[in-house]
């Protein structure tokens, strides 16, 4: 069994369910909207077919002020709050993360993906390229499409080669004002 807490994230851009491994002590997951409701219940079917996946049970657990774990995890999810906040205005890495699911292949796309400075965007077939599979562009959608570490994986700064924002897990809307925002800081 791999225990996971989780806590939320409230910012006047949106907000965030983040969850972490209590044994790693790292993000395993991040996902953005308004309704904390909904947030939890796709989470929750996430690791539910993880599990069918790894065989391995994860337990989510909410981890709040005042609780042992909350030493620990409130200064991580001061470090999301405040990259969702100044979204754009640095590069972030200070929060360790660690892939539960995807397959090789799109822990590569994600890696390459951490990569991409804010304020920039790449398209789907030069992400291909530079994971040295420049017929791969399909497969980088479908990575993007399954990135579940919202945003300290960018996948909102990958658009079609025609410059056209394409599909966003969270919204096209959401991708819009992200993008909108790190440009703003990429400005000053």
């Amino acid at each position: 069994m791999s225990k996971l807490l989780y806590t939320f994230v409230e910012t006047a851009l949106t907000n965030a369910l983040i969850i972490f491994r209590e044994q790693s002590q790292k993000l395993v997951y991040a996902s953005l909207g308004s309704q904390k409701d909904v947030l939890l219940k796709i989470a929750e079917q996430d690791f539910e077919t993880l599990s069918k996946i790894t065989k391995v049970k994860y337990l989510l657990d909410e981890c709040t002020e005042g609780e042992k774990e909350w030493i620990w995890l409130e200064p991580l999810r001061e470090e999301y709050t405040d990259f969702m906040e100044n979204l754009g205005s640095y590069e972030f890495d200070k929060l360790e993360i660690e892939y539960l699911f995807g397959t090789t292949l799109q822990r590569q796309i994600w890696d390459e993906m951490r990569k991409i400075k804010p304020g920039m965007t790449i398209s789907y077939g030069e992400i291909a390229k530079k994971i040295n599979k420049p017929k791969a562009s399909r497969a980088v959608g479908r990575g993007c499409g399954f990135n579940k570490i919202a945003l300290i994986v960018p996948c909102h700064r990958v658009i079609g080669s025609s410059g056209k924002l394409t599909g966003y897990r969270w919204s096209i809307v959401l991708k819009k004002r992200l993008l909108a925002k790190e440009a703003n800081y990429r400005s000053l």
